[in-house]
C-alpha cells in the first residue's frame, strides 16, 4: 500500500511538488521509470528495517532485477 502511494505521489506531482501538467512533451516513459524507482527505494527502505541493522544491497538487487523487467 505504501508504495502503491508514493508512486501515485511521484506520477501526480512534478519534482518541486506542484501537481504535473500534462502535455504532449511529457515524456511518460521516463516519468513513469522514475516514478518506479523511487517506490522501489522505499520498498529497499522498509525491507532493510526488517535486517535489524546489518549491511545489505537490497536497493540494489531489487534495481537491477525489478527496473529491468518493467522496462520491457
Amino acid at each position: 500500500m505504501l508504495m502503491k502511494d508514493r508512486f501515485s505521489t511521484i506520477f501526480k506531482y512534478d519534482k518541486d511538488s506542484m501537481p504535473r501538467v500534462w502535455t504532449r512533451k511529457e515524456d511518460v516513459r521516463m516519468i513513469t521509470k522514475d516514478t518506479r524507482a523511487v517506490a522501489l527505494k522505499l520498498l529497499s527502505v522498509m525491507a532493510a528495517i526488517c535486517l535489524d541493522d546489518e549491511t545489505d544491497n537490497t536497493e540494489k538487487i531489487l534495481n537491477s532485477s525489478l527496473l529491468k523487467k518493467s522496462s520491457r
